[in-house]
């Protein structure tokens, strides 16, 4: 970033770097279309047709910071309150024939979100929010096409795949 832009963190910790700048803010809103708001989120459509050697660097980044692995629950997955974005996640995981199932719930908005809305002495809402999966039958596949760029995260998938057993869709 420093390089390309002249851009230094404005935060930054052994998994991550967070970039305060209008710069980027306008690249990635108005220039590839990645959307404003949480619900405006897509992929832009530059990048969908990327050879998934390169796409998969995009993958990695997006499960690196909104995706999880689960041990116990035998999944990789992430969610969000985006159809759009999840339908474009969808669309370049199955270029790696990578399947995925979805299940909705609601939440309370997190903390400072709360503070928000206590300080306007306004309901707090819930939030719709689809969760995406990628189950056992496809894990070892991201593993192997995508991965974690995180090593924390990595060394559990790479623990799910050698310790549990596929159960399928």
């Amino acid at each position: 970033m420093f390089k390309l832009f002249g851009l230094k963190p404005s935060y930054e910790t052994s998994e991550r770097l967070v970039f305060s700048s209008r710069f980027l803010y306008e690249l990635f809103v108005d220039y590839l279309g990645c959307g404003c708001i949480a619900q405006e989120k897509r992929i832009p459509p530059l990048f969908m047709n990327l050879p998934k050697n390169k796409i998969s660097s995009l993958l990695q980044g997006y499960f690196d910071g909104d995706g999880s692995v689960s041990i116990s629950d035998c999944r990789v997955c992430c969610d969000s309150i985006s159809k759009g974005l999840l339908q474009d996640l969808e669309f370049v995981l199955k270029r790696y024939s990578i399947f995925v199932k979805y299940y909705e719930y609601e939440k309370e908005p997190g903390s400072k979100v709360k503070e928000f809305y206590i300080k306007k002495n306004r309901r707090i809402p819930k939030f719709k929010i689809t969760k995406m999966i990628i189950t056992s039958s496809f894990y070892h596949i991201f593993y192997e096409k995508i991965g974690f760029g995180l090593e924390r995260k990595q060394k559990i998938l790479k623990s799910l795949i050698e310790n549990c057993k596929p159960y399928g869709m």
